[in-house]
């Protein structure tokens, strides 16, 4: 990832007012019996955490599952400022540094992960840019005469269905709870934070994804989940390509693909087919010394 492109994101934040610096999207986490948000540091500079337990111990994130860190006065401090804010008894601490607000220090580890995003054009050059199988799939589909539409509450139990399916029948991954999802749309939705779109054929819902609005420029799909059926048509290109779409007209400038999970390479190529940029940030990470993960 080039300077300029790190430079001109960090630059674009909102002080980091954004959505996952909200009491609501804290709220959210009232349905996990263990997990809570914590502040880390003191009244002049610090940043929210998600504290797990392990039996006893303690597990720390920010910045959880690829959303953006949230803090006050970090810019330019290094990670190893805030080890001793954390408690004595902790494993593990992750700082993920979307925006590359912290500098390396010696305590810490100091890895990278990598994202995609698109910056904001016109439907024109985005189909430019997109390789021409995936303008194949995006024609085709319109050709079976499948149709892209906003989701409503309704359809919250339809799309867990698809992205359980994605998770653990694809990708053999960990999911969230549905109770979360159903919490993350009761809390966002009404301030328009969160849509959830999708693609059917007929009334059959085949391919959905659940999109949050990190701040006044980004939107991030946070979740996404596609059935058997959707798989065959090739519904993933359509839904994305027409979310794409719309995100743009609500005049956000960057979509992010979010997060690489599953470290998967066909997750990567999929989001290489839209021409978008890989976007690289750092992960700090603590292990206590007797600490061996499993």
């Amino acid at each position: 990832m080039s300077f300029s492109l790190r430079h001109s994101l960090k630059n674009s934040k909102p002080d980091l007012q954004g959505v996952f610096c909200s009491e609501e999207w804290r709220e959210c986490f009232d349905v996990f019996k263990n997990k809570k948000w914590v502040w880390i540091g003191d009244e002049k500079k610090g940043f929210w955490a998600i504290e797990s337990k392990k039996l006893f111990f303690k597990i720390y994130e920010a910045g959880w599952r690829g959303t953006y860190l949230c803090g006050n006065n970090i810019e330019g401090r290094e990670a190893d400022e805030f080890l001793e804010c954390f408690p004595s008894f902790t494993l593990k601490i992750v700082i993920n540094d979307y925006y590359g607000l912290l500098k390396e220090g010696k305590k810490f580890i100091k890895k990278f992960e990598k994202t995609y995003i698109l910056r904001k054009k016109d439907e024109e050059e985005l189909l430019r840019r997109y390789r021409k199988s995936l303008r194949e799939d995006i024609n085709r589909a319109k050709r079976r005469g499948l149709i892209f539409r906003e989701l409503g509450g309704n359809y919250i139990l339809k799309f867990y269905e698809l992205y359980e399916y994605t998770v653990r029948k694809r990708y053999k991954g960990k999911l969230i709870s549905y109770s979360f999802i159903e919490k993350l749309y009761k809390e966002l939705k009404p301030s328009g934070l969160l849509d959830i779109y999708g693609v059917f054929e007929g009334e059959n819902l085949l391919s959905t994804v659940l999109v949050i609005r990190v701040d006044k420029d980004t939107s991030l799909a946070f979740l996404q989940g596609t059935g058997p059926e959707g798989y065959k048509l090739d519904a993933s290109p359509f839904l994305f390509h027409n979310v794409i779409l719309k995100e743009f007209s609500k005049g956000y400038k960057i979509f992010s693909f979010g997060s690489l999970p599953f470290n998967s390479k066909s997750l990567i190529f999929f989001k290489k087919n839209f021409g978008a940029e890989e976007y690289e940030y750092p992960v700090y990470i603590w292990r206590n010394p007797w600490y061996a993960e499993e």
